[in-house]
């Protein structure tokens, strides 16, 4: 008799068990994946912005701004003026040239070769002047279709896109002058 009652004691714990199971695992489940989930979004969510001139470039290809080959080439560019001069030094106040006098200072409207899909222009300076280290990248992303594919420079209307380096942070951007 005491081996009839343990025999169902065992089973009956093992169905209970078992119902228990039944009833939370679908609940279980559900945890499980918005606990493995939630990491990937907030990982995504708190993304800083980038704060380097090479960070915000990184950006652009995966933004769909440019396309990997003007992001190759921008890239050089950067490599190269850093082996002229050091990153973070200021230029002479006589030797410092501007956006409107680099060569090269609109962008090439979406034919898809030159990663800009709106087929608007961009201007490399709205009203004012920067120095040309600081849109040294998006000079050298126009740069790559040659003068005779460029569009002329068009006067700012009020329909006119924002300048694309408008999305870097603060600390990226020079201040007007």
């Amino acid at each position: 008799m005491e081996m009839v009652i343990r025999l169902f004691l065992v089973a009956y714990i093992a169905v209970a068990f078992a119902i228990t199971l039944f009833v939370v695992w679908p609940a279980l489940r559900k945890a499980i994946k918005a606990e493995s989930a939630a990491p990937d979004e907030a990982k995504a969510d708190d993304a800083p912005p980038p704060t380097t001139l090479e960070g915000a470039l990184a950006d652009l290809p995966l933004q769909g701004e440019i396309n990997w080959a003007q992001y190759q080439r921008a890239s050089e560019r950067i490599a190269a003026r850093d082996d002229e001069e050091h990153p973070l030094s200021v230029p002479e106040k006589g030797a410092a040239r501007t956006a409107d006098s680099a060569p090269g200072n609109v962008l090439e409207p979406g034919d898809g070769s030159s990663g800009c899909r709106s087929g608007r222009t961009h201007r490399t300076s709205v009203g004012y002047r920067r120095p040309i280290r600081w849109v040294q990248v998006y000079v050298a992303l126009a740069d790559g279709g040659g003068k005779a594919n460029r569009m002329p420079r068009s006067p700012p209307s009020a329909t006119a896109p924002p300048p694309i380096w408008s999305r870097l942070p603060p600390r990226v951007r020079a201040p007007p002058r």
